[in-house]
C-alpha cells in the first residue's frame, strides 16, 4: 500500500499541524492528579475541535471519517510532542463491538468527549498477564450482579467514572470460559481505591481497586454472560493500530533529542556510542516498517490479531533502549538535573509489564502466530 498522503489527507495533516502548533500544551505539571486533570482538558479540546473520534460513527459522537485520518493524528500529535489524551479507543471499539444499542448510546459519546473518565480493571494480585487465573467473582442476584474482588494495577482509577471489569461468573475448565465483562459505575457502593506510589515519587498512576459486594445491574453486562475472554482479548487487540505510528513518531523525536544531547557533550565521535545510536535507529526503522504493515492491513479489512504482539515488543524496547542511551549520554546528572529524562527512564521499566508482559506477547506470537508446540 502506499502510505503517502492523498491530496485530501495532505490538507488534513497541514490543518491538523497547524492547530496543534497553536494549541498544544506545554509540560504536563509533575503532580499526577494535576496532569491528569490537564490531559482531560486536552482531551476535551481536541473534541471540541473535531479531532476525536475521527474515524466513529457521527452518531455516537465521533467524526465519520476513514481510518487514516487516525493514523495521521496520531502521527502528527507524536511529531509535535503533544501529549496523547486519556486512552479510550480500545475500551469504545469493544463497546462498539459488542455493547447494545442502549449501551453505545449510553456511554459512547461521554467516553468519546472525555466527558465521562473510564479505567480497565483486569490485572489482579495474582493474575497480572495470566488473565484467566482471575479470581474477582460475580455472582448473579437475579436483577443485578454481586462483585467482589481485587483488581491492581489500574490506570487512573482514582479519576474514573467507569471501569471496564473483568470478573469470573462460573468456575469451569477451560478457566477463561467463566469471564464477563461488566460495565461498572465507579461510585457503586462498596468500591474502595488505594493510589500506589511509584518509583518516581509523587507520582500515583496505578491504583488498587478493591470490590465488596457491588451490585452492578444485569443491563451493564457487556456482551454475553462467559463471553468475556473473547471480549478482553478484542480489546487488547484495538490497543495497537494507529497509535504505533504516534509512537514511532514521539520515539524519533527523543532521538533526535539524543543526537543533541551527545554533540552538546562532545560525546557525538565516540564509537561504543555512536553504535548504540546506530542500533537504536535500526530499531526504530523496523518498528516504522511493522507499524506500516499492520496499517496496510488495517485499511485493507483485515481486522487486528495476535500479529499486534508484535508491535508491542518492538515499541517497548525500542523505547526502553532509547532511554537507556540517555542514561549513558547524561550519567549521573540525569538522576539530578535532568528530572524529564530520568522520569522517563524509570517509567519505561514498566513497557515490558504493561499490558501484557513480554514473554506472555512472545508465548503469542510462538502459539497463536507461529503455530509452535509447546516444549
Amino acid at each position: 500500500m502506499d502510505l503517502r498522503d492523498s491530496p485530501a489527507e495532505g490538507q488534513f495533516r497541514s490543518r491538523l499541524r497547524a492547530w496543534l502548533a497553536a494549541s498544544k500544551p506545554g509540560e504536563l505539571p509533575a503532580d499526577h492528579g494535576l496532569a491528569h486533570a490537564a490531559l482531560v482538558g486536552w482531551h476535551r479540546k481536541l473534541y471540541e475541535a473535531g479531532w476525536i473520534g475521527l474515524s466513529w460513527p457521527q452518531e455516537y459522537g465521533g467524526q465519520g471519517l476513514d481510518f487514516m485520518t487516525e493514523v495521521i493524528f496520531q502521527q502528527e500529535i507524536g511529531r509535535a510532542g503533544a501529549p496523547n489524551p486519556p486512552a479510550y479507543s480500545y475500551i469504545a471499539r469493544a463497546l462498539l463491538i459488542f455493547g447494545t444499542e442502549e449501551q453505545k448510546r449510553r456511554f459512547l459519546p461521554g467516553l468519546l468527549s472525555g466527558r465521562e473518565q473510564w479505567c480497565q480493571g483486569f490485572s489482579e494480585p495474582e493474575a497480572g498477564s495470566d488473565l484467566a487465573s482471575l479470581r474477582t467473582r460475580a455472582v448473579d442476584e437475579g436483577d443485578h450482579f454481586a462483585i467482589s474482588g481485587q483488581k491492581i494495577w489500574t490506570s487512573r482509577a482514582m479519576f474514573a467514572d467507569f471501569c471496564f471489569l473483568l470478573a469470573r461468573t462460573a468456575v469451569v475448565d477451560p478457566p477463561h470460559a467463566g469471564i464477563t465483562v461488566f460495565l461498572v459505575d465507579m461510585r457503586s457502593p462498596g468500591i474502595t481505591v488505594r493510589p500506589i506510589r511509584e518509583i518516581t515519587g509523587n507520582q500515583h498512576h496505578f491504583a488498587e481497586v478493591f470490590f465488596d459486594s457491588v451490585r452492578v445491574p444485569t443491563p451493564d453486562v457487556l456482551g454475553a454472560v462467559g463471553e468475556g475472554w473473547k471480549i478482553a482479548q478484542t480489546t487488547m487487540t484495538y490497543e495497537r493500530g494507529p497509535v504505533d505510528v504516534g509512537i514511532h513518531a514521539e520515539l524519533t523525536a527523543r532521538m533526535g533529542d539524543l543526537v543533541g544531547l551527545a554533540r552538546a557533550r562532545g560525546l557525538d565521535r565516540d564509537p561504543a556510542l555512536r553504535r548504540s545510536l546506530a542500533r537504536a535507529a535500526v530499531a526504530l526503522e523496523v518498528l516504522r516498517l511493522r507499524a506500516a504493515a499492520a496499517i496496510t492491513a488495517r485499511c485493507d479489512g483485515v481486522l487486528p490479531g495476535p500479529e499486534g504482539s508484535i508491535e508491542k515488543v518492538l515499541m517497548a524496547t525500542t523505547e526502553q533502549q532509547i532511554l537507556a542511551i540517555a542514561a549513558e549520554i547524561l550519567g549521573p546528572a540525569m538522576s539530578v538535573a535532568e528530572g524529564a529524562w530520568y522520569n522517563r527512564y524509570l517509567q519505561a521499566r514498566s513497557a515490558t509489564i504493561y499490558g501484557g508482559t513480554i514473554q506472555i506477547q512472545k508465548n503469542i506470537l510462538a502459539r497463536r502466530v507461529l503455530k509452535l508446540d509447546k516444549a
